[in-house]
C-alpha cells in the first residue's frame, strides 16, 4: 500500500478518536444537567484555528465576529440559555480544563481564552481577519484567524511597548489605514502602501488595544473607503485622536496639522481641536527624529480630512519603505516612536507646539486644492494611478472630493 494511503487512514483514525473523545466530555456535561462546549486551538503557519463543539441546535444559534480591538467574540448564548434549564448550568471544556467565569486562560502560546456574560473573547496577537464555518458530523463551529506574524509571547521589545502604552493618557483612538482595494497607494519596489499602512496601523491598535485603550481601525482588511467614510467613522466614534497613516514618497517622514487660517486668510474654527492636533503632531515628529536621528517636516494646511474631522486630526506620512529599512527592529522602534509622541503630547507638561510650516514647495500648496499630498499622486517611477470609480467622479464633479488625502 502507497506510503500517502496509510498516511491518510492513519489521520482519519485519529480524527474519530478525537471527535468521540470531544463528544464523551461534551456529554457527560449534559448528563450533569448542564449544556456543555468544547473549545480546543491550533496554530497553523499563517492562521490560528479554533473549533468549538456542542449540540448542534446549540452551534445553529451561536456566532463568531471580530471586535474593533481586534478580538474574537463568540456568542454562546442559545448554550447558555439551555444551561439555565440545568441543575449545573453551562460548561466551557477546553485542554486546559473547565473555563470558569471572569478567569483566562491561555489555549497556546499567546492565544487566550476568557468568557464573560456568554461571550468566549479569544485573543490572537496580530490578527488580521477572521473566517467562520460550522459543520456537522459532529457539530461543531470553526474559526481560522488569519494574522500577519507569527503569535508570540509579550516579552521584549512587545513588552516594552504596551509599557509605552500605558502612559499615553487618551483612551480612545481612532486609526486609519490609508487606501485599500482597488487604490493601492504607492507601490514600491519591495511594498504596496496600502498594505503597509495596514499592517503599521494593526500593529499600532493592538499595542494600545493590550494596554486598555479603545482602538478602533477605519479599516481591517484590504477594502476601499472613501474619504467620507472615513471621517463618518471618526466623527462616530468621537476618539480623543484620530490619527492617518500613509506613506511619503521619500525617505523624509511628514506630519499633516490644520493651519490657524486658510490660504485666503480666512480663520478655521475649533482652536482646542487644533491645538490638541499640533501638540500630538509635534510630539510625534520629535519622536521620530530622536529615534532615528532624520527630520521630519511639519505641514500646516486645510486637507479635506482634517477639515471635516470633528476630533483632533493628525496625518502621519511615514518613511518609504523602499528608502528606510523596516526590518523588525526598525518597525518596532517606529511604532515605539509613534507612541512615545501620543504620550508626550498628551502630558500635562508639554511645552506649547512650535508653528507649522506654512510656507511648503509648490506641489505642496497644490494640496488644498487637491486635498491629496504629494505621496498620494502618482509622481514617483514607483506609483501608480488609480482610476476614479464613477461615484468619485461623481463626488469630484459636484465639489465633494471623496478622494482626499490619498484616497
Amino acid at each position: 500500500m502507497p506510503h500517502s494511503k496509510i498516511l491518510i487512514i492513519l489521520t482519519s483514525i485519529c480524527l474519530l478518536v478525537l471527535f468521540h473523545v470531544q463528544d464523551t466530555s461534551v456529554s457527560a456535561a449534559q448528563e450533569n444537567g448542564g449544556s456543555g462546549i468544547r473549545l480546543r486551538a491550533a496554530r497553523h503557519a499563517d492562521f490560528v484555528r479554533i473549533v468549538v463543539s456542542a449540540e448542534e441546535g446549540l452551534i445553529k444559534g451561536s456566532s463568531a465576529s471580530l471586535d474593533s480591538n481586534m478580538v474574537i467574540k463568540i456568542d454562546i448564548r442559545s448554550v447558555a440559555t439551555a444551561a439555565g434549564k440545568g441543575k449545573n448550568g453551562l460548561f466551557v471544556q477546553t485542554d486546559k480544563g473547565t473555563l470558569k467565569e471572569g478567569v483566562t486562560v491561555e489555549l497556546l502560546k499567546s492565544v487566550s481564552l476568557a468568557v464573560k456574560d456568554s461571550i468566549l473573547s479569544v485573543s490572537v496577537p496580530n490578527v488580521r481577519d477572521i473566517k467562520v464555518l460550522k459543520l456537522q458530523s459532529p457539530s461543531r463551529m470553526v474559526i481560522d484567524a488569519f494574522f500577519t506574524a507569527a503569535p508570540r509571547d509579550e516579552t521584549g521589545q512587545s513588552a516594552a511597548l504596551k509599557a509605552l502604552a500605558d502612559q499615553v493618557a487618551f483612551r480612545t483612538f481612532v486609526i486609519d489605514a490609508g487606501h485599500g482595494g482597488f487604490d493601492y497607494g504607492i507601490r514600491g519596489t519591495h511594498f504596496v502602501e496600502k498594505d503597509f499602512t495596514l499592517n503599521f496601523s494593526r500593529d499600532l491598535a493592538g499595542i494600545l488595544a493590550r494596554s486598555g485603550r479603545d482602538a478602533v481601525l477605519t479599516r481591517k482588511t484590504d477594502l476601499v473607503m472613501t474619504l467620507a467614510e472615513r471621517i463618518s467613522v471618526a466623527n462616530r466614534k468621537m476618539p480623543d485622536i484620530f490619527i492617518v497613516f500613509h506613506v511619503s514618497s521619500t525617505k523624509v517622514p511628514a506630519v499633516y496639522v490644520l493651519p490657524d487660517r486658510t490660504e485666503d486668510g480666512g480663520a478655521i474654527l475649533g482652536q482646542k481641536k487644533r491645538e490638541i492636533s499640533k501638540n500630538i503632531a509635534e510630539a510625534i515628529a520629535k519622536g521620530i527624529e530622536k529615534e532615528f536621528s532624520i527630520s521630519v517636516v511639519r505641514v500646516s494646511l486645510p486637507l479635506p480630512l482634517l477639515m471635516r474631522s470633528r476630533v483632533p486630526a493628525v496625518i502621519v506620512e511615514l518613511p518609504n519603505p523602499d528608502d528606510f529599512g523596516y526590518d523588525k527592529k526598525n518597525r518596532d522602534r517606529m511604532l515605539s516612536a509613534v507612541i512615545k509622541g501620543l504620550s508626550a503630547g498628551t502630558r500635562d507638561d508639554r511645552q506649547p507646539a512650535p508653528a507649522q510650516r506654512t510656507e511648503v514647495k509648490a506641489e505642496l500648496k497644490s494640496e488644498v486644492k487637491t486635498g491629496v499630498p504629494p505621496a498620494a499622486r502618482p509622481a514617483t517611477k514607483t506609483d501608480t494611478k488609480t482610476e476614479k470609480t464613477p461615484e468619485q467622479k461623481r463626488d469630484t464633479k459636484d465639489g465633494n472630493n471623496t478622494e482626499g488625502m490619498k484616497e
